[in-house]
């Protein structure tokens, strides 16, 4: 198992392999049915809305020994308790707090990823400080060394602002204001 000093993970000091067991654990530790209402676009979530939830986190898929990918993040995006961007609040009339947000995660941030999602869009990922489900097209798959290497750099820029404006280019649209 990783290094943990007080809230700061050291991914890198994880094992290559991690057993099954474990994972479901830490999945099971995020991934958990809440105790009192939820509301979805103004309706209460039922126990099939939950069933579909825990279908794709994918568990009786994963492998007795896991062998630890290690990703970057490229977008800004959250930490999900389930694989779905589904917003779901405590009260019926409530708006203010997306019940299955965990945490944000920024570009440049790295990661390990133990499992997939059955529908493949979604990885349950660790990083420096918290554990959750990431969007896939979110994270940049490396070796551990290239991620680890890149994030051990010297040489870098620190963005200061939540935006970058990029100099609009019509041919490609993927360079146009990165959050």
């Amino acid at each position: 198992e990783g290094i943990k000093k007080g809230y700061i993970y050291d991914i890198f000091n994880e094992p290559n392999e991690i057993a099954k067991d474990y994972v479901v654990t830490m999945i099971n530790c995020v991934s958990k049915i809440p105790e009192g209402d939820r509301y979805k676009n103004g309706s209460k979530v039922n126990k099939e809305y939950y069933d579909k939830l825990i279908d794709n986190m994918n568990l009786k898929e994963i492998k007795d020994k896991i062998s630890i990918e290690y990703g970057l993040v490229v977008k800004r995006g959250s930490i999900r308790t389930f694989p779905t961007s589904d917003r779901v609040i405590k009260g019926e009339k409530e708006y203010d707090l997306d019940r299955f947000m965990e945490s944000a995660i920024y570009a440049a941030e790295p990661c390990i990823i133990y499992a997939f999602s059955k529908d493949g869009k979604w990885c349950f990922c660790k990083t420096y400080n918290y554990s959750g489900w990431i969007k896939k097209e979110n994270i940049a798959l490396g070796s551990k060394k290239e991620i680890e290497e890149y994030c051990k750099c010297k040489d870098f820029i620190v963005v200061t602002g939540k935006k970058i404006n990029l100099v609009y280019n019509p041919f490609i649209e993927a360079l146009r204001n990165l959050d």
